[in-house]
């Protein structure tokens, strides 16, 4: 499992295509919660680690 460092997260969600409010329904917080995370102001919990490493696979799995 990746530690998903500030740049991993923002990286994901562009590469999701996603704005900070799309991202953050998605992954079932708020904007502002995104916002922390892509700032390196909070660290995502062990379960958004797992969902960020599940919503890369299935999108690297979709591209094939």
């Amino acid at each position: 499992m990746k530690q998903w460092n500030k740049e991993e997260i923002r990286q994901l969600r562009l590469l999701l295509g996603l704005k900070q409010r799309e991202f953050a329904e998605v992954i079932g917080t708020t904007r502002e919660y995104v916002t922390k995370l892509e700032t390196g102001k909070k660290k995502p919990s062990l379960v958004l680690k797992k969902l960020f490493d599940c919503l890369e696979e299935k999108h690297k799995g979709g591209k094939q």
